[in-house]
């Protein structure tokens, strides 16, 4: 879609129908071919006609892409809906890339999604919103199995992280990182962390140079990290003269998490 961003484009999929992703081609920023991108647009996108998630696939391109591309000052909005399938071997987001804007998924899935880095979201200098939404079984090779963000505030309200992984760095379900002079808030509240886990520190989130990491009724079970950074459940780490901060407030958890300083580190 390359619509103008004031006016707002409607999609309406049906409930419990799979719409796959079939006419190949990466680099192509039109839309056309490869993933569905989004390019200076608002755009909502929702089911109709019963309570089950349709689903967007991106697993039957012959050349893997990533599910939706959203960059240049665009807003997308999904509800109730499943993004899989993505795949990039040597990019960044698997299944959503978002640049310079705003995405806010509600009572959807992002599952199944593979990246070098972020391999269910990866985002730059936007917004993230995740109202009752699920991330799991995404794979990074490197940071970020569930959400690679940077100089992109991440809001988390409900839902869970289950089971993503990175296969030889930081962030099993969430890594943040600041650049430059920007500031990187995760602010997550109600969500249950399960089953994640990375090589090198941070088995559900790793936040570094920096972040601020806000957790309210957070629930963080089995969560794993090998190497030598630690942090089970949470890792956090400042530098370049940037303090990072955690702060755990109400009936947050911690359970059956493994790895060097076990919960955090």
């Amino acid at each position: 879609a390359q619509g103008k961003p004031q006016n707002k484009y409607r999609i309406q999929l049906k409930s419990g129908a799979t719409y796959q992703l079939t006419k190949s081609g990466r680099r192509e920023q039109l839309g056309k071919t490869g993933d569905l991108d989004l390019h200076n647009s608002n755009v909502s996108i929702e089911t109709y006609g019963g309570s089950q998630q349709a689903t967007i696939d991106a697993s039957g391109l012959a050349d893997p892409e990533r599910v939706f591309h959203v960059y240049g000052d665009s807003t997308l909005e999904l509800n109730n809906i499943k993004i899989t399938g993505g795949s990039v071997e040597n990019d960044r987001g698997g299944g959503l890339l978002v640049a310079d804007s705003d995405v806010t998924l509600k009572h959807s899935t992002v599952v199944g999604n593979f990246a070098n880095d972020g391999g269910g979201f990866y985002a730059k200098d936007g917004s993230v919103t995740l109202i009752e939404t699920d991330l799991v079984r995404n794979t990074a090779k490197g940071f970020g199995g569930g959400i690679f963000t940077t100089g992109s505030d991440v809001t988390v309200e409900g839902g869970r992280f289950e089971r993503n992984q990175t296969n030889s760095n930081k962030g099993g379900g969430m890594y943040a990182v600041v650049e430059g002079f920007d500031e990187v808030v995760l602010d997550i509240k109600k969500t249950k962390f399960s089953g994640n886990s990375s090589r090198n520190g941070g088995g559900a989130i790793a936040g570094v140079d920096g972040v601020e990491i806000i957790a309210h009724d957070v629930t963080f079970q089995r969560n794993a990290t090998t190497g030598g950074e630690g942090g089970g459940a949470i890792f956090v780490d400042g530098q370049n003269r940037k303090q990072g901060k955690l702060k755990v407030t109400g009936k947050s958890l911690f359970q059956d998490n493994t790895g060097k300083n076990t919960n955090l580190g």
